[in-house]
């Protein structure tokens, strides 16, 4: 008797691959995640949790890079992680991002304008930044994303 290649000797049933996450795969900073839309559907609440339980990346002691914008020098600033409490921080990109929408930006229905930018794409407007943080956590994707997370993490 032979068995084929990739099957479980025992039944000869298909083997069954397993996907697994590792903590040591959780990436600080937001820029050099992989989107979670990319990690295979067996996972991507392992990859929620790791991530949510891993808390925001907010470079703390840091000098944001400054950038000559309508006139004058500006840049991040880090009181701006004691005012809003989903805000990250990418030191690597120099841009904001919104730990909430990143975890769940894959779980929407069709992507409206500008819905991507704190999830996967950054935010570096540091003129409006303040306006436009504001105004984050009044959009209803983020909203949802941050009631899923809270769930997720009861």
């Amino acid at each position: 008797t032979s068995t084929t290649p990739g099957t479980n000797d025992s039944t000869n049933q298909p083997k069954i691959r397993t996907v697994e996450f590792s903590q040591s795969d959780v990436v600080g900073d937001p820029e050099n995640r992989k989107p979670n839309e990319e990690y295979p559907h067996e996972i991507k609440d392992q990859v929620r949790r790791a991530y949510a339980f891993r808390g925001l990346t907010q470079p703390r002691n840091l000098t944001f890079a400054c950038k000559w914008e309508s006139g004058q020098w500006r840049s991040f600033q880090q009181t701006w992680f004691d005012e809003f409490d989903w805000l990250e921080y990418s030191e690597s990109k120099d841009e904001a991002y919104c730990l909430y929408c990143y975890l769940f930006f894959d779980l929407g229905k069709p992507k409206k304008f500008g819905s991507s930018a704190f999830a996967m794409k950054g935010y570096n407007n540091w003129k409006k930044a303040k306006e436009t943080f504001n105004h984050h956590p009044t959009c209803k994707t983020h909203n949802n994303a941050r009631l899923k997370c809270d769930v997720m993490t009861l």
